[in-house]
């Protein structure tokens, strides 16, 4: 079994006419066959877009680095009037763009999974929005954890 993106299809497999590109599509497949695929669209956390006016009120640049395609990304980005987008970004693609930014600036990482652990662990500082059994978690310095409806916040000491 198969599952993930259209990377993770064998290159024999022909893609399905009813994918959307303005979604994150993901695929269950055996090596001769599409099983199923999922169509899954990013909802943004109510005060995402007052937090990053916050932040650039205070100067404080943002940009979007993501293994999602490029038309999921650029809506994300113009949804929160961010200028500087990245898709379709692997673990490392994410390392080396933190790397080139870390040698002008601070960094602050926010991921939520463990595509983005390594960076989450290499950034100045960083938080993951995680189950508690999340890789993620394991790599950021402030974790926040949806329970029951209410966030909760760890800040794990260095």
């Amino acid at each position: 079994m198969l599952f993930g993106n259209i990377d993770i299809l064998p290159p024999h497999l022909s893609l399905p006419n009813n994918t959307q590109e303005d979604k994150i599509t993901l695929f269950l497949a055996t090596n001769n066959e599409i099983l199923a695929l999922f169509s899954l669209q990013d909802r943004l956390k109510m005060d995402a877009k007052q937090t990053l006016e916050l932040f650039k009120q205070h100067n404080i640049s943002s940009s979007i680095i993501s293994g999602d395609n490029a038309i999921n990304t650029q809506n994300v980005a113009h949804l929160l009037d961010i200028t500087e987008s990245y898709s379709k970004a692997l673990p490392e693609d994410k390392m080396q763009l933190l790397k080139e930014k870390s040698k002008q600036h601070k960094i602050l990482m926010v991921g939520d999974g463990a595509n983005d652990a390594p960076a989450l662990a290499y950034a100045n500082a960083s938080m993951a929005f995680a189950s508690s059994f999340d890789i993620a978690s394991q790599s950021a310095d402030i974790i926040n954890y949806m329970s029951m409806g209410f966030l909760r916040s760890q800040t794990l000491e260095s």
